[in-house]
């Protein structure tokens, strides 16, 4: 492995990223801080930095470095995401619903980024733009079966015969074997990636499965999965939120509660080493 060039802002940033892919959250938000001393006009050393500090649970810090980056590069994508999320956590659904929109004007593919958008709209009672969001996730992917679900509950008293159209239409994908085999294989090669620890591989693998998985038994593992892949990822705040989506779904599995704990622990333990 040839030596760190101490003068590379881009050389500490990688360093950085491949730390926290390692779970060394402390070393990594050290790298990055040398990453923008070298290169303080780096939006990608930022956007390090406030998924870092999201990760530590210092929200504040890590809008503040989400912001900058955003101002270096108005069209990092990446930054919107990750602020967007940090902003769900914390419950400010008008800051989480503006950013998705402005991240899905540069990303329009993503299906579950309208999905997302769709359910932020609704907690706003805005759910006529709800529904739209969903049409446009289930138009880029006709088998996200949790945003025909969401139209359907939606539109139960506006229009109870397209609700009951699209809820025949979710049991079908939910008892159609091909799709109930597809999302087994993708939490198969899942946990072969997680066992080669090839995190970034598993975790594509399990938001597809959730995708198709929509509301079928195998959810609740397949979010417990995901938040493992996440954690062991180094991405603290991602790894919680799923597990806690599994928690509310497999309330009586140990290992969820277990795994939660670890993160707590992590997430103190990286902090600590970051005074």
């Amino acid at each position: 492995m040839n030596e760190l060039d101490p003068r590379s802002a881009d050389a500490h940033e990688n360093l950085g990223i491949a730390l926290g892919d390692r779970s060394d959250l402390a070393a990594a938000l050290k790298e990055s801080s040398v990453a923008i001393r070298l290169a303080p006009s780096s939006a990608s050393a930022h956007f390090l930095r406030g998924r870092l500090l999201g990760d530590l649970g210092k929200h504040e810090e890590a809008r503040a470095e989400f912001r900058k980056a955003l101002d270096i590069a108005p069209e990092y994508a990446q930054a919107l995401y990750y602020w967007a999320a940090l902003e769900g956590d914390e419950r400010n659904i008008v800051m989480q619903g503006n950013l998705l929109k402005r991240y899905l004007r540069l990303r329009p593919d993503q299906a579950t980024a309208f999905d997302q958008l769709g359910h932020v709209l609704e907690e706003e009672h805005r759910e006529s733009e709800a529904v739209v969001a969903w049409r446009r996730a289930i138009a880029l992917n006709p088998q996200y079966s949790e945003a025909t679900y969401s139209i359907a509950r939606a539109l139960r008293r506006t229009d109870p015969v397209e609700s009951k159209r699209l809820m025949l239409r979710v049991q079908e994908l939910e008892r159609d074997q091909r799709t109930i085999d597809q999302v087994s294989q993708l939490g198969n090669q899942a946990n072969a990636a997680m066992y080669e620890t090839n995190y970034k591989d598993a975790i594509d693998d399990l938001k597809n499965a959730i995708v198709l998985c929509g509301r079928c038994r195998l959810r609740g593992a397949l979010e417990k999965n995901l938040g493992l892949a996440y954690c062991h990822g180094g991405q603290l705040d991602a790894g919680e939120r799923e597990l806690k989506i599994s928690e509310a779904l497999i309330p009586d599995d140990s290992g969820v509660k277990a795994a939660l704990q670890v993160v707590e622990q992590q997430r103190r333990q990286a902090l600590s080493n970051s005074q």
